[in-house]
Order: C-alpha cells, then sequence, then structure tokens
C-alpha cells in the first residue's frame, strides 16, 4: 500500500511540473509572438531612416567626414551668401522651404530661411548665412573637397574603400520608389562633433550621383 500510494504521490507531482512548464513556454511564446508582430509605419519615418531600417547590426561607427573642413568649389561648408553668389552667381531659383520636422522645421527660429537651387543642388541660406543642403554631382559643375578626399561625379565607391572602410561596408542598396528598377547604393559619414545628422552618398552604377547633408526628425 505505502509503495502503490508513493506511486500516485510521484505521478502527481510529475503531472503538476509538467503542467507548469507547459504554461510557461506558452507564456513565452505569446510574449514573442507579440513582439515579433510590432508594425513601423513607414509614413512616421524620414525617407533616409526607412532605407536604414534593415540594415545589418555592424560593431563599428561610419566614417567622420569633418564638416568644417569641406568645400565645395573652394568655399566653406558654411559660408556667407555674398561669397555663394560670388561663386556661383544668381541662383536658378529661391524657394521658401517648409519642413514638417529636424532643425529647420522651427520658422521662428529658422525665420526668413530660403533655399537657393542651383540645377539640383541645393543651399539654405538664413540672412546672410548660407550652407551645403544637397550637392548634384551629375552635371559635373560640383566639386567637394576635404583634406582626405576629393567628391565628384567620377568618383566611385572603390575610391572611398581605402580611406572610409567602415561607411563603406556600412553603406546599403535601395531601390527608387519611384522606379523599382532602379538600385541605388548610400555611404553614410559622421559629420564629426555630437550631431545627429549624417552625410549620404549616393552613387548609382558606382558613379556618384549626389551628397546630402542629412537630418533626424
Amino acid at each position: 500500500m505505502k509503495f502503490k500510494a508513493y506511486l500516485t504521490f510521484l505521478t502527481s507531482s510529475l503531472f503538476l511540473i509538467v503542467t507548469l512548464l507547459l504554461a510557461s513556454c506558452n507564456k513565452t511564446s505569446t510574449k514573442e509572438a507579440g513582439a515579433d508582430n510590432i508594425i513601423i509605419k513607414s509614413d512616421s519615418l524620414t525617407s533616409m531612416e526607412q532605407r536604414s531600417m534593415n540594415e545589418p547590426d555592424k560593431k563599428y561607427a561610419p566614417d567622420t567626414l569633418t564638416v568644417n573642413n569641406i568645400k565645395v568649389n573652394g568655399i566653406p561648408f558654411y559660408t556667407s551668401l555674398k561669397e555663394l553668389t560670388e561663386a556661383f552667381g544668381k541662383p536658378d531659383s529661391i524657394v521658401k522651404p517648409n519642413y514638417e520636422c529636424g532643425p529647420y522645421s522651427d520658422s521662428v527660429k529658422n525665420k526668413g530661411l530660403k533655399q537657393y537651387w542651383y540645377g539640383e543642388s541645393t543651399f539654405h541660406v538664413i540672412g546672410d548665412k548660407a550652407e551645403i543642403d544637397l550637392i548634384d554631382f551629375t552635371d559635373g559643375k560640383f566639386t567637394i573637397e576635404h583634406p582626405l578626399v576629393t567628391l565628384s561625379k567620377a568618383t566611385t565607391v572603390d575610391d572611398l574603400k581605402e580611406v572610409f572602410p567602415n561607411s563603406v561596408n556600412l553603406s546599403f542598396f535601395r531601390s527608387d520608389p519611384a522606379d523599382t528598377k532602379k538600385m541605388y547604393q548610400f555611404v553614410r559619414f559622421s559629420p564629426g562633433g555630437k550631431q545627429d545628422s549624417m552625410f549620404f552618398l549616393k552613387f548609382k552604377d558606382d558613379k556618384l550621383i549626389s551628397f546630402a547633408f542629412w537630418h533626424p526628425c
């Protein structure tokens, strides 16, 4: 009788342990399934953030192109309106941009913000101060000089590898939303300091197309 009672107790204990384990596994599975179902709405991200969403996790950071060492056709990244117009002449058009987020979205702080267009290249202008926004290399009119590299329409990704291996290894490919058959390669750089902004070089068929100063929202 004692042996039979012992077997009954052992069977009941094993059943209780198995039940608890199954309940625990079910909780874990439910939690993990919930995490997998989190959806990030693409329209809540900027275009560059959307391109960066699926980048592989790397253990190193992009290389730095120190902003104060950058010149476009000989004029500094941050320059005066007078120097800008003396170097490039009258802009093809002047528009008042409307940014929904980022450092230029504050209309009070950036009162009088204008965007000067030279072909497809743009500069931000506030009062008598100007800075690079986007440089288009396709027409061959612009060159960006830095102590470590010169960027022009002739620049290839291979040209950057020896000097900026981290940024090249962190590069990623995305298609053009307007034409999914066109693939572009993006190579990003830090502008130095504590800025969250980034420089993005855009390549098509291994040829440099543009240089953009990107700001997060």
